[in-house]
């Protein structure tokens, strides 16, 4: 498996400080994603298969950085079952088409864990300020899509901080 995540390494323009961070923690990804999907989604984490995909294509068309999506993937990755065992996976959400509509309270507390930690990531590994700003970015339209008044933002900060501890911990 590591042999076949440096081949997807060094096919996907990415941070070496992210690099490190998907090596040290044995993260697999790809670039290929189901076709139904490329035209929506930049990147996913598949819990099932313990993998991240990550969309180059339409990241540049949406005019996003393989990076910020590929930190956002990561911190949905660390709270895997296996891992931090977060709400959203340990829980069925009520319907994968709230994931797009904002129904689905855990799911929005998922996004938001992401979104957050992402911003956090990126200041942690002093990436260049395209990408924070990217982060940020998304963490502003994240905030206007998944954050309701039922979303319990303690729980949002204190997963964050946990995801962040254990990506860097390795």
């Amino acid at each position: 498996m590591y042999w076949g995540l440096l081949l997807c390494y060094g096919r996907l323009e990415m941070n070496t400080n992210i690099y490190e961070i998907i090596k040290n923690n044995k993260i697999k990804f790809t670039k290929r994603i189901h076709p139904s999907l490329k035209n929506y989604v930049a990147g996913l984490y598949e819990p099932m298969r313990d993998r991240i995909y990550i969309n180059e294509e339409f990241c540049t068309k949406a005019q996003l950085r393989n990076e910020v999506v590929m930190l956002h993937e990561i911190i949905h990755w660390s709270g895997a079952s296996n891992r931090l065992k977060r709400k959203f996976f340990t829980s069925i959400p009520s319907s994968f088409n709230s994931v797009f509509t904002g129904e689905d309270i855990i799911r929005n507390e998922e996004e938001l864990i992401a979104l957050l930690g992402t911003v956090y990531l990126a200041g942690i590994l002093k990436l260049n300020e395209e990408i924070v700003g990217g982060s940020l970015s998304i963490l502003e339209r994240g905030i206007d899509i998944y954050y309701t008044p039922n979303v319990d933002m303690k729980y949002v900060n204190v997963e964050v901080e946990k995801a962040i501890a254990y990506i860097i911990g390795g």
